[in-house]
């Protein structure tokens, strides 16, 4: 009867892995079947994705200066810039200071008007050879490389009007005119008009009405 014994050490591990098995079930888990590894979960495969560590800062926007706004049809006159040869005359706001940028360049502010509100600038660009549509495709590539929220509006082919948040973080409102008066569509001056949203009305028409204005010297 030497047999029995190891028969029944075989019958007895038998059972008991059939009843750990059952409590497992029991229990909800099932255990690894026996020489096979278990999965591995990679760390971090199910961890929340890494927040950018550069994120873009929020541009917040600052109030306008709360000076009265620029209206229609103020009072204009004439100046003529530039050289004898390639003088150009045109209109400005009558009594607005000049501030001399360049010899080329000119800016107009009325007195006693707060930073960021309405501003005229002009410059003459026949130097640059460039047709009133080569300076129109110039000025949108630069300005929407340059500017902080650049975003051009529906303008005549002369014309470029958009918007953007300036280097004080006032949202910006501007109308851009080019002119040709010297060689056929060649583009010799530019008028830009910058000014707040109540402004609107005034600097566009102002832009407008300079750009009408403009005639050789």
């Amino acid at each position: 009867m030497g047999w029995r014994g190891p028969t029944a050490l075989a019958v007895l591990a038998l059972l008991g892995g059939a009843l750990g098995y059952g409590a497992s079930l029991a229990s909800g888990s099932t255990p690894a079947p026996s020489g096979v590894a278990s999965p591995v979960v990679a760390e971090g495969a199910l961890s929340s994705p890494e927040p950018d560590p550069d994120p873009e800062p929020e541009v917040v926007v600052k109030d306008d200066p709360d000076d009265p706004a620029l209206q229609p049809g103020i009072e204009l006159e004439r100046v003529t810039m530039g050289s004898e040869r390639f003088a150009v005359s045109f209109l400005v706001p009558e009594g607005w200071n000049r501030i001399d940028r360049a010899s080329n360049e000119w800016k107009w502010k009325k007195p006693g008007t707060s930073n960021n509100t309405y501003v005229l600038a002009v410059e003459q660009v026949t130097s640059r050879r460039l047709t009133v549509e080569q300076s129109k495709e110039a000025a949108t590539t630069r300005l929407a490389e340059d500017q902080d929220q650049f975003e051009p509006r529906p303008s005549d082919a002369d014309a470029l009007d958009y918007t953007y948040i300036s280097d004080e973080g006032t949202r910006r409102h501007s109308f851009i005119r080019w002119v040709g008066v010297l060689r056929g569509d060649q583009a010799d001056v530019e008028i830009v008009v910058h000014g707040r949203k109540v402004d609107v009305p005034g600097t566009s028409e102002l832009a407008d009405r300079i750009a009408q204005s403009v005639t050789a010297g």
